[in-house]
Formats: structure tokens, sequence, C-alpha cells
């Protein structure tokens, strides 16, 4: 039943950018993130910037009722509405030290873990998170906001983080600051003006931290030697003997360059074939 329920929700209500569904994975959210990224640096005149948040205890700290609203603004029918409802609320848990288990309590929110339905029912909740803001990516309980800055140009990712921490205050879930993070792509001359710290319930996201994640900062120098002059030829074709040029093309022998296997090979060889005749009956000036 809870597999026929998450096929039932999935393909209807989830945000396109939400890659916790069928025939995707986190393969694809990488390399779509990558692309974002590669495309924007490719232009050369973009930084990057991107803030990874973290969820408290992300699917413990679920609301019930925030869950079942979403699920009406999405007009989700209401028999499954009511199937999930029931899902969701009622359930108890105890805790179990070997022999010992104390008593059972009933749960006033959360996501019960290791079921099909737990991650599509947080899909859901974070649904509408950063809605109209186009370099969004998530997964589950995994949100990143990407942020291209073009030269010169002031970052609004901080404002983007403060929508994420009210969107997540207003549905009784919480921000981690100590496990948010941020990573700034920088081959400009130009740098990120430093006073543009992020905050979450006024703590600052720290941009060193020893974990897995580090700001990434890169700074590439080249220098460029002048090209040499290129001798150019110019052909005087007010002289040129066109009825031998038709007669020596049409006896060259282009249908050697198929003998060759490599592409490159085959240029070179017909434009040497093409410019032997070209020499022959068009003087140059």
């Amino acid at each position: 039943m809870e597999r026929f329920t998450t096929n039932s929700l999935m393909p209807q209500v989830i945000d396109p950018k939400q890659f916790a569904l069928p025939n995707k994975s986190t393969t694809h959210a990488l390399v779509y993130l990558l692309h974002q990224i590669l495309a924007a640096l490719d232009s050369g005149h973009n930084s990057i910037r991107l803030f990874f948040a973290d969820f408290r205890k992300g699917f413990d700290l679920v609301d019930h009722s925030v869950i079942i609203n979403e699920l009406g603004n999405l007009n989700v029918h209401p028999v499954l509405t009511r199937w999930i409802k029931a899902f969701l609320t009622n359930r108890q848990q105890c805790v179990k030290v070997d022999c010992h288990e104390s008593s059972w309590k009933t749960t006033n929110g959360g996501l019960p873990q290791g079921t099909c339905l737990g991650p599509p029912l947080f899909a859901i909740l974070v649904n509408p998170l950063l809605k109209d803001w186009n370099g969004r990516l998530k997964f589950v309980d995994d949100t990143t906001a990407l942020e291209v800055i073009p030269r010169c140009s002031p970052s609004l990712l901080p404002l983007v983080v403060q929508e994420i921490s009210n969107f997540s205050s207003a549905r009784g879930m919480e921000l981690n600051p100590q496990k948010c993070k941020e990573i700034i792509i920088n081959f400009l001359q130009y740098r990120i003006p430093c006073d543009q710290t992020m905050f979450i319930n006024r703590q600052c996201v720290e941009r060193t931290f020893p974990s897995d994640h580090y700001i990434v900062e890169f700074e590439i120098r080249l220098k460029f030697r002048r090209a040499k002059p290129v001798r150019r030829k110019v052909f005087n074709y007010n002289q040129a003997d066109l009825v031998g040029l038709r007669s020596s093309l049409s006896r060259a022998p282009f249908y050697q360059i198929t003998s060759y296997d490599n592409i490159d090979d085959r240029w070179s060889r017909w434009k040497d074939l093409f410019m032997t005749a070209v020499n022959e009956h068009i003087p140059t000036n």
C-alpha cells in the first residue's frame, strides 16, 4: 500500500528539481549541479556561490499538520490525504536497551524512517521551498542553493539563506548553522565582498570549518605569448586559369583519401591535393 501511494504521489506534485524521484538519483543531482556551475564559469564573467542547507533532525521535527495542509494545497485526492494522515498519526514507539524496555509513547510529529513514504512526504514538506529561485537543487532533506554572480555584482545569496531559515521556522523545522556550508568558486580577479556574511538565527555560517566541506576559491593566472604573424597568400583570380583548374581538380586522385583511417589525415591529404591544383593555375600577388 505504501508503494502504491508513493507511485500516486510522486509524479504529480513534486518539484522538478527534487531528485529523490523515480528514475532519478544522486548522480543526476551531481551532474545537474556541475553542469550549472561549469556553464556559468565557461562564460568567463561569473563567479559561483553555493549554500548547502542542513536541517537539524530533519525527519524527527516534521509537523504532521503541515504535511496534510501541503497535500491539500497540491490538490491531492482527499481519500489519499486521509490515508496518509492515518499512516502518520497515533504511532507509538519505545526505547529498548538489551532486555530493558521503556513504556510506549504516542509521537506527535516526525516521519517514520525506513518506510517507502518517508522520503516522498519530506519532499512534499519542502516542495514550495525556493520555488522562485532557479538555482535550487533538492534531494529529500538536502537542499542546495546556487547563485551565479556576474562580474562586479553583489551577492544575493544571504537573502536566499534567510528565506530558507524563515521557511523552516514557519514549519517547525530548524536549520543547523554548524552543518550548513558555503562554497565560493571564483576565477575572477574581482572577489565577492567579505562583509556579505550569511546568518542563520543570528548565528554566522562559518566559512572555515573542520569537516568534509571547505571553501573552494580558485585563482588562475595565465601568461599569453604573442602569436607569431602568419604569412598570408593572396590569390589573383583576375589572372586565374579557371578552365585548367577545373581540369586539374577533375584528374586529382581524391579517391586516395578513403585509404586514411584518421579524419585529420584525410583532411590534410584533401587540402594538399586541392592547393596543388590552385597554386598551379592561380597566381599570387
